[in-house]
């Protein structure tokens, strides 16, 4: 083995962008479809054990893209989307466990896995995910500091899917309401079900309130003079939970949650898409009905790129996002 002077100790740190092949089965606002979704992260290491190899270190979520909704019930498509600021100072770094261990050419940084709950309080961070009837409100924190519990999404319109209208549902839609969750009114009083029999398309005047989780198993190999030589991850997994009703662009904070009960959250929950992150070589379990996105390729897997940046040096979330892997 080389001398230990020889070799990258590995601080520092560490801005993450991972493409994450997903798809989703169909809800009620939303066809069977597969998509790419971009996870932005930041990791520090602020110390190695020199005899576990295990690492001193934390991980912090820098954004999320989520791939766009069709829905041919709609008649449309739309895109569920974090502000901009959600990502921006308020947010905490969490432990992240891991090893870096050196042989003579090179060594390795294993994280296994970065968890990062958002909007969302977990007693096991790795643990399996709760199904909606295992939460409640409570359960959901304020963590984009807005008023409300879980985090907001924004639900922005997309352009209209090429199909003809006779393709277009015209029965008494399954979700929690006739407008789906772009509908105005205050929650519990606008969004009543079952109601008029054709769905109106979700749109940006209004948010959807969410837990997150998002998850991400990853390995990079460091050369002695501390230049990244490979990264891989594996392992990935985005969920996410209704935290409370739909929130009427306007609606004041303090009374917004006073007609969501737990059946019209639950009822929320089940139109939000459930992700299924595909790895390398694996196939959705259905390809859908349409061109692209749905189509039953194998997956190449999550594929992560990385940038790393010597012990000091402040990284912001944004400067994350606008590196050119």
């Amino acid at each position: 083995m080389k001398p230990a002077s020889t070799q990258c100790d590995g601080l520092g740190s560490y801005a993450l962008r991972a493409a994450i092949d997903v798809t989703w089965d169909a809800t009620a606002w939303s066809d069977v479809g597969r998509g790419t979704a971009e996870l932005y992260g930041l990791v520090e290491v602020d110390a190695v054990d020199p005899a576990t190899h295990a690492l001193s270190a934390s991980f912090r979520a820098c954004g999320l893209t989520l791939p766009a909704l069709n829905s041919s019930a709609l008649c449309s498509s739309y895109q569920l989307k974090f502000p901009e600021d959600t990502w921006q100072g308020k947010l905490s770094a969490q432990k992240l466990e891991g090893t870096y261990v050196c042989d003579a050419e090179k060594c390795t940084l294993k994280l296994a896995p970065a968890s990062y709950a958002l909007g969302i309080q977990l007693s096991e961070p790795h643990g399996a995910w709760p199904a909606v009837e295992d939460t409640t409100t409570s359960q959901f924190s304020d963590d984009d500091a807005d008023g409300f519990p879980g985090v907001s999404i924004d639900v922005m319109s997309g352009a209209s899917l090429a199909t003809s209208q006779s393709a277009c549902s015209t029965t008494t839609p399954t979700g929690p309401g006739a407008q789906g969750p772009g509908s105005s009114g205050s929650p519990g009083t606008g969004n009543q079900w079952p109601g008029a029999t054709t769905p109106i398309m979700p749109t940006q005047i209004g948010q959807l309130l969410v837990g997150l989780r998002t998850q991400l198993t990853a390995a990079m190999s460091i050369s002695p003079a501390c230049e990244l030589q490979e990264v891989n991850a594996s392992k990935a997994a985005i969920d996410l939970r209704a935290a409370g009703c739909f929130v009427a662009d306007g609606t004041d904070p303090a009374t917004a949650m006073l007609g969501c009960s737990e059946q019209l959250r639950a009822s929320y929950d089940e139109t939000l898409p459930h992700y299924d992150v595909l790895e390398q070589g694996k196939a959705p379990k259905s390809s859908g009905s349409g061109p692209g996105p749905n189509r039953k390729e194998p997956s190449a897997g999550t594929l992560l790129k990385a940038a790393r940046f010597a012990p000091g040096t402040d990284i912001s979330c944004e400067q994350a996002r606008s590196i050119m892997f």
